[in-house]
């Protein structure tokens, strides 16, 4: 009977204090940003983590499906961020949790990894180390340490529209539709066009592939309980043309969207 029991203890603290499927029941809060040492972060080759990257898992009874590389990562959607409350508690890699590192959590993406992160609200971008799994709320994509959402300038506010990208060391070699989808224009854009909207990814990714004919770089961003497929940022300049290129290819039925 005290096996049992110990066996039971031992059981509910290791999943207490894991943080490999954090579930905030508890108001989070801030850390003291002058603990911030490091403002930014040198990504480094790193094997993949024998915790945390089983094929799937299913949290809250949704499966979630790992991506297989990291390469062809590209997202546009909610950011929120995490810290104090999990300070030093284990990540899905067995990392002690610091807020005041620049790591994130991800769903799906295999870990560790590396990815680009961009404020699309202040234009603010950063680079970091994804050692995590969640964020389980639907609407969001991407969960950074407090450390990385402070850079980022959305610790008061709490979320941010982000566009996260993967990170590509320069001598590792891709596929050639690696980063299909990516503006690579770094200028403060005005428009985005709206070509379709799904409930679900595999719906949106199909409708993205069948585009790719047309050679206009598109995204999947999720907003409002839905996959959009965008494209975007556009200057002035650049609109009328995209414009009459979908028109030219049947593809009439969109919406240009100002941000």
């Amino acid at each position: 009977m005290k096996k049992n029991s110990l066996i039971l203890f031992l059981f509910i603290f290791f999943i207490n204090t894991s943080c490999s499927k954090r579930v905030a029941i508890d108001r989070d809060g801030p850390g003291n940003i002058e603990k911030i040492v490091h403002y930014e972060v040198t990504p480094k080759k790193e094997k993949r983590s024998k915790y945390g990257n089983p094929k799937t898992y299913k949290v809250f009874g949704k499966i979630y499906k790992l991506l297989e590389s990291h390469q062809n990562y590209e997202e546009i959607g909610i950011a929120s961020w995490y810290g104090k409350k999990f300070h030093g508690r284990l990540t899905s890699t067995r990392d002690p949790f610091d807020m005041y590192k620049i790591t994130a959590a991800h769903k799906t993406l295999p870990i560790p990894c590396y990815v680009n992160v961009e404020n699309l609200e202040n234009g603010k971008k950063i680079i970091v180390r994804v050692n995590d799994r969640g964020p389980f709320a639907d609407n969001r994509i991407i969960d950074l340490s407090f450390a990385a959402a402070s850079i980022l300038g959305f610790v008061n506010k709490g979320t941010a529209k982000v566009r996260v990208t993967s990170y590509i060391f320069k001598d590792e070699k891709v596929n050639n539709h690696a980063f299909e989808g990516i503006i690579e224009d770094d200028t403060i854009s005005k428009f985005y066009i709206q070509l379709a909207a799904f409930k679900d990814l595999s719906g949106a990714k199909v409708f993205k592939n069948k585009l790719s004919k047309i050679k206009i770089n598109t995204s999947i961003s999720f907003d409002d309980m839905f996959y959009r497929i965008q494209i975007g940022p556009l200057k002035n300049d650049e609109l009328s043309e995209v414009i009459s290129i979908l028109e030219k290819n049947n593809l009439s039925d969109f919406i240009v969207i100002k941000n």
